[in-house]
Parts: structure tokens; C-alpha cells; sequence
């Protein structure tokens, strides 16, 4: 596992993270729809209402479904994938959690192509493909425990396990901002591989 050192690290540095297995903490979001007419940063993760809809048969196998029933959970699941596409493209900021339980701050977002997440620091950026990424799940990954992350996190993070052993994992503070986006990056990972496979 790569640590990070005790000495303050120069701008620019995610020692600890990317190459090696880290978590990332993703600054405040927030669920449901911005105020009419606000000035919404563009760091901000907002969860379209049409979630509730969209969730269901991502997250966990879904009842039967009418036909009706089947085209809104879709309809509902491609505006969610379009705002969030459209956040992640711009940019949301992030806070990456090294092994040693310290934060460094970053930007994550997704490239033109879809094709990978970058994470992004002054003068340096550390690409995350979205065909690497084997599984992400709620909670933390066990290797956390043994380097001493505490484990009331767990209920907060979105856990990405990447190709070679690396992981990440993201923190946030609203249930239903983490839940939105594990099922979209999940949708994305999942038609990724399939465009690999076409």
C-alpha cells in the first residue's frame, strides 16, 4: 500500500492515492433539484428527482414490471445518466483520503470520450479507466480497516475496485448523493465494457 509521507506534500501531489490504494472523499453534494433561478457551482452533485424512479433494478433486482412501468424506470434512468454525465464532464470536486487518514484536495471529472475518470491536482492528473474497474460497491474495502480508516465511514462511501489491487473510495455526506452516484457510474462502467466488447 502506498503511504503517505508525514512531511506536508508539494501542490500538485497525490502521493498515497492513484498508483496506489487510496479513498477519495467528494466535497458536499446534494440531493434533489437547485433552487429555481440559483447560481449553481459546477462542483456541485445534484440528484435530479427522477432518480427515485430510476433506481429501481440498478441497485437491486426489481419486482415485475408492466410495460408503463419498464419505460419510465428508463426514461427516468437516461435523465439521470445525462445530468450526471453532464456534472462529471464539467468537474466535481473532491477530497482524496490518503492511507494515513489525511485528505488532499482534487477535482474529479470524466473525459470527452467517457472512457476514463481523471482525477485532477495542480499540475498533475491520475486517469482512472472505466474498463480497469472491476467492481464498486457501497462501504469501504477491507484493506481500509487495516490501515486504520475508521469505519463510520463505511455507510458513506461508493468503493471502486480497480485492475492490479488499487481501489478508491468516495465519501459523502448525503445518502442519496452517494446512492446516485454509484448507480450512474455503474451504468457507465457497465457500457464501457460492453463497448469493449463490441
Amino acid at each position: 500500500s502506498a503511504r503517505a509521507q508525514q512531511d506536508p506534500q508539494p501542490p500538485g501531489s497525490l502521493a498515497g492515492a492513484g498508483a496506489g490504494p487510496a479513498a477519495v472523499a467528494a466535497c458536499p453534494a446534494v440531493a434533489g433539484h437547485p433552487p429555481s433561478g440559483a447560481h449553481v457551482e459546477r462542483s456541485r452533485l445534484w440528484v435530479p428527482a427522477e432518480f427515485a424512479g430510476a433506481r429501481r433494478g440498478v441497485l437491486a433486482p426489481a419486482p415485475a414490471e408492466t410495460p408503463a412501468e419498464s419505460h419510465e424506470q428508463r426514461r427516468c434512468l437516461r435523465i439521470c445518466m445525462r445530468e450526471f454525465t453532464n456534472a462529471l464532464l464539467e468537474g466535481v470536486d473532491v477530497s482524496v483520503l490518503l492511507d494515513d487518514g489525511r485528505t488532499r484536495l482534487a477535482e474529479a471529472r470524466l473525459d470527452s470520450e467517457l472512457s476514463h475518470l481523471l482525477l485532477e491536482v495542480p499540475h498533475a492528473h491520475h486517469p482512472v479507466a472505466l474498463r480497469c474497474i472491476e467492481s464498486i460497491h457501497s462501504g469501504l474495502v477491507q484493506a481500509h480497516t487495516a490501515e486504520g480508516v475508521a469505519p463510520a465511514l463505511g455507510d458513506r462511501c461508493v468503493s471502486l475496485i480497480i485492475e492490479g489491487g488499487q481501489y478508491l473510495s468516495f465519501v459523502f455526506n448525503d445518502p442519496a448523493v452517494r446512492e446516485y452516484f454509484e448507480v450512474c457510474l455503474k451504468v457507465l462502467v457497465l457500457a464501457c465494457d460492453k463497448d469493449q466488447r463490441a
